[in-house]
Order: structure tokens, then sequence, then C-alpha cells
């Protein structure tokens, strides 16, 4: 259809049909808005509705499990001293140019960024800052086995939002200990 601001435009404004009139464009946009507004999706300064039951959160943690969860997203489990134990969807971090950067690697210690839901559902994990690798992994074959051992006691022994700062402090020498030349026994 023609545009009816011809009069405005000038006959030669537009040049055949496949131009729109920017007015119309702009009151499609204005009714979709006030529809969202009735619906509640918009509030008074944005976003209003799923977006407002989440909070964003920052702690240092350590990685405890990582498990797929679809073609681009998996689970990570951490360990922090400000929640406890956490459990974040980190999406996009199986794709070859992840945004996390090796921050998901198991007992890797992290700052890290997540949405923390309000219901029982998984965070969003937004961004994760690597700043210490656990490498003993790739020299020791027991050093590995032994930072295994210490990510399991953790996920079996503490639940969702337990925080405990001691023992986060605790677990941190103990990684570093069985990284550097520690006696593994006395270690764990």
């Amino acid at each position: 259809s023609d545009c009816t601001c011809l009069g405005r435009l000038g006959a030669t404004g537009l040049s055949g049909r496949s131009r729109r009139c920017g007015s119309r464009r702009r009151l499609g946009i204005r009714r979709r808005l006030r529809v969202r507004r009735r619906r509640g999706e918009f509030g008074r300064f944005g976003f209003v509705g799923r977006e407002a039951d989440v909070n964003a959160e920052q702690a240092d943690g350590i990685v405890l499990r990582v498990t797929e969860f679809s073609e681009t997203s998996c689970i990570v489990w951490w360990f922090t001293r400000e929640f406890g134990r956490i459990d974040t969807l980190a999406k996009g971090a199986r794709r070859r140019r992840n945004p996390f950067e090796g921050a998901l690697d198991l007992l890797a210690r992290s700052r890290l960024v997540f949405l923390r839901k309000s219901s029982d559902a998984l965070d969003l994990l937004t961004e994760a800052k690597l700043e210490r690798l656990f490498r003993a992994g790739r020299r020791d074959l027991d050093r590995l086995q032994c930072g295994f051992h210490v990510a399991e006691l953790l996920t079996r022994f503490f639940d969702r939002y337990d925080p405990h700062a001691a023992f986060y402090d605790r677990m941190s020498r103990a990684v570093d200990r069985i990284e550097t030349d520690g006696d593994l026994p006395l270690v764990v």
C-alpha cells in the first residue's frame, strides 16, 4: 500500500511501493509498547516480570563439577565463600570461543558474576574470570585423583546456599597444597 503522507513528503519523496512511511512504523512500535505495558512486561523504568525475580551477585568460587546441559551450555557447580555451594547454568560455555576462557575447569579458582534466581531453578552464570588454574592434574595422576576426591567430598557434604567461609579457606589451601608438592595423605 502507498503512503498517505505524500503531501508532507512530496510526490518524489518515495521511490516505489517498497518504502513505508516512518510515522506508521513508529505508531506500530507505540502500540506494541502499550500492549506490553498492559501485560506487565514493562514498567516505568524498563523490564518488569520475569527479570524482576533475579539478583546479580559476585563471589569468589572454586569449580566442583561441570556437566553438559545442551549443545552449547553446561551446568557448573561452585563452592563459594559467600554463598556456599551454588549450581549455575553457563550459556555458551561449550562453544569454541566461549566467554569464560578456561574459568570452568575442575578446581579452577575464579571470580564469578551470576544472576541468582528466587526460585529453585539454576542460577545463570554471566561472567567468570579465571584467577588460578589447577594444573596438578597435567603433571601427576595421583594429584589429579586427590583433587577429584576433595571436589566430590564438597559436593556430597554441603547443600546449596549453605555458606562456610572458614571451610572455603581450608579447601582453597588444600587445593594449593595439592598443586604444589605437599604430602597428599596429609592434605586429604
